[in-house]
């Protein structure tokens, strides 16, 4: 396949993830507007946000997974989350532009962290500080995030 084409896939990649994060984002504040007006800061509420939660930066994990692959970039392989992440945060000289700002990382490194922690806690206890952090997080992030996306959009349309 053609370079061309190959970067017009992962710009179609990339703006198929941005509206998967948007649909995320809407059922998220669906639910706080309804069901969780109802349910309350109960497990099962727990549950769901802690879903969205891991859900939100999963999606943002393949997207930047394809991101790495396109460009060649090599993930250490003990470590290949947070090598990515950090990746996704450096301008790779002769290779491509940033994807993400500083920032941005700071945020998506903690969802990192949390989903890291829901994938492998048995409870189904969580703390609500931390859920409510990142309910505000995923409001506050996403409209930044879809910027940056953007910018890269147009880093590849240059290509």
């Amino acid at each position: 396949m053609s370079e061309k084409k190959e970067i017009a896939k992962l710009i179609d990649h990339i703006e198929g993830s941005i509206t998967i994060l948007k649909e995320i984002q809407n059922d998220l504040d669906e639910f706080m507007v309804n069901d969780f007006q109802k349910m309350g800061k109960g497990k099962i509420a727990a549950v769901f946000i802690a879903n969205i939660c891991d859900i939100f930066y999963t999606s943002l994990e393949t997207l930047f997974v394809a991101i790495n692959q396109f460009f060649g970039n090599n993930l250490q392989a003990d470590r290949w989350h947070s090598d990515l992440l950090i990746k996704m945060n450096r301008k790779i000289v002769g290779k491509r532009a940033q994807v993400i700002s500083d920032e941005t990382y700071l945020v998506l490194y903690e969802f990192m962290k949390f989903r890291h922690f829901h994938r492998n806690y048995t409870k189904l206890q969580y703390d609500w500080d931390r859920l409510d952090f990142f309910i505000k997080k995923i409001k506050k992030t996403l409209p930044q995030l879809e910027k940056e996306l953007k910018v890269f959009i147009d880093y590849l349309k240059n290509l």
